[in-house]
């Protein structure tokens, strides 16, 4: 993806920036919260050599007509020029697939630019998923979403996907290696207590939102156990930071750089985004950033 290419073969650390879920728009202060997140970017030392862009970029193109999908995207790309030199690697989020909800958008899906075909343009994606290669680190980037379900969509990779990410597996089974989805690929806490659920059901049974989570987990995650170079997965979604292990594998999940989509905080996670240094021996840290502090609801 963009600008990457200088990182290809570089035995230093590289310093990565998972940034998910801003969802860009032009209420509610958003474009200011975006920018003062990515000027905490900017400040952290060492110099940051590229973002993971989780996600959900804009407030909502699911269910808007095509010229409220494109003010959004503007308002990113506006926002994002001022980071020019910042290689992007991006995903798509739910948020980011413009008609799928067809009543609403007006769409009939024949449109050009209809479903992800909007956010791959604007994101400069040839594809929906893809590899990087950072230093001596492989960069796994998934798509998550595929079309239908309850939720207008069903989190789960597609029978060609599934079949790539094996390959990709298997054909390289020495290279540290970090998957980045936008939904979750594995349940913490958080996902619980996000649907508001406050007590188990008349049964006893805990209620699992099952939009926040890959419907087809177990299956990718027993790729990953068959191949132990697969060190951490991060995504976004859900709005939380949680810290996951499970069979060799971190998984981290950051909060939103929106909050709670620019209202303030959500569950008592603020904006914020994870700064990832990707060792060459293998070894990798993360830290959470909380810009929070200067998130203040508004009334809009």
């Amino acid at each position: 993806m963009k600008g990457f290419a200088h990182l290809d073969g570089l035995t230093r650390s590289i310093r990565l920036v998972h940034f998910t879920d801003p969802h860009i728009q032009p209420e509610r202060g958003a474009v200011e919260g975006v920018q003062r997140a990515l000027r905490a970017i900017q400040a952290l030392s060492p110099d940051v050599d590229g973002l993971l862009l989780g996600g959900d970029v804009v407030m909502n193109s699911v269910g808007v007509r095509i010229e409220r999908a494109q003010e959004q995207w503007d308002l990113w790309d506006h926002v994002i020029a001022d980071h020019a030199d910042l290689p992007i690697a991006p995903c798509i989020g739910n948020q980011d697939c413009w008609g799928w909800n067809r009543k609403s958008s007006g769409c009939n899906g024949s449109e050009p630019l209809f479903g992800k075909k909007m956010a791959m343009h604007r994101l400069g994606m040839p594809a929906p998923y893809y590899r990087l290669q950072v230093g001596i680190w492989r960069i796994l980037v998934l798509d998550s979403l595929q079309q239908g379900g309850s939720h207008g969509y069903t989190a789960r990779l597609d029978p060609e996907q599934r079949k790539w990410l094996a390959s990709e597996l298997a054909d390289n089974t020495t290279s540290p290696t970090l998957v980045m989805s936008h939904v979750p690929l594995v349940a913490g806490p958080a996902d619980f207590f996000s649907s508001r659920v406050e007590a188990p059901n008349e049964r006893g049974d805990w209620l699992y939102p099952g939009q926040h989570l890959h419907a087809d987990s177990f299956e990718i995650l027993e790729l990953f156990r068959r191949h132990p170079n697969v060190k951490v997965c991060v995504a976004g979604h859900i709005h939380c930071r949680q810290r996951i292990e499970f069979r060799g594998v971190t998984y981290l999940h950051s909060p939103a750089v929106c909050g709670e989509w620019w209202r303030g905080d959500y569950l008592g996670f603020g904006s914020g985004f994870t700064v990832l240094d990707l060792e060459p021996d293998g070894a990798f840290q993360a830290t959470g950033v909380d810009v929070s502090a200067e998130l203040r609801p508004s009334s809009t």
